[in-house]
């Protein structure tokens, strides 16, 4: 059992280590001939990364004390949580890696973080909307609507200032009753 969970603890990371050292964009904008592809900040899912090499080495660490007897606790409880909590940073950092955002002429195509892409077209946009809070970059969640429905969440963590620029759609975006943003 010990090694198990001790393999969760250090497999997980060092293979998510193994593929962002391995990606070969660096940059969180891709310039091609016929479009722009936004992906979230490398340095957001490195710091994931790292955060998981730590927390799975501490679990690791402090199961073999508790296995030893240097601790007073069970280490399948110790192993557990730290385990819990690579898992949660694998999944997250799994579905950051994924999510992205291709800028053609007139219509962008959105990988979200959990789903099939999805395929808008600049004059079908009839709502823009921020929501949740704001992000290192200055800017929130941008909902995109279609037909009176929600299509797209663009994160706050992506150049969201350039998507708008090439959307060119402001006259979408919601505003309240006092004239701000909403």
């Amino acid at each position: 059992m010990f090694l198990a969970l001790a393999m969760v603890g250090i497999l997980l990371p060092l293979g998510a280590a193994y593929v962002e050292r391995g990606a070969k964009v660096l940059i969180a904008e891709r310039h091609h001939r016929h479009h722009d592809t936004y992906t979230v900040p490398p340095e957001l899912t490195n710091s994931l990364v790292k955060a998981m090499v730590v927390m799975g080495g501490v679990g690791v660490v402090l199961g073999v004390l508790c296995l030893t007897g240097v601790f007073w606790q069970r280490y399948v409880f110790v192993l557990a949580f730290f385990d819990a909590f690579v898992i949660s940073l694998f999944t997250a950092w799994l579905a950051l890696c994924r999510h992205q955002v291709a800028l053609f002429e007139d219509h962008m195509v959105v990988t979200p973080l959990v789903g099939r892409r999805v395929l808008v077209r600049y004059s079908d946009v009839d709502r823009l909307s921020w929501t949740g809070v704001r992000h290192g970059t200055g800017y929130r969640n941008l909902h995109v609507g279609v037909g009176g429905a929600y299509v797209a969440t663009l994160l706050g963590v992506m150049d969201i200032e350039q998507i708008m620029l090439h959307l060119d759609r402001f006259d979408a975006i919601e505003y309240g009753p006092d004239g701000t943003l909403v």
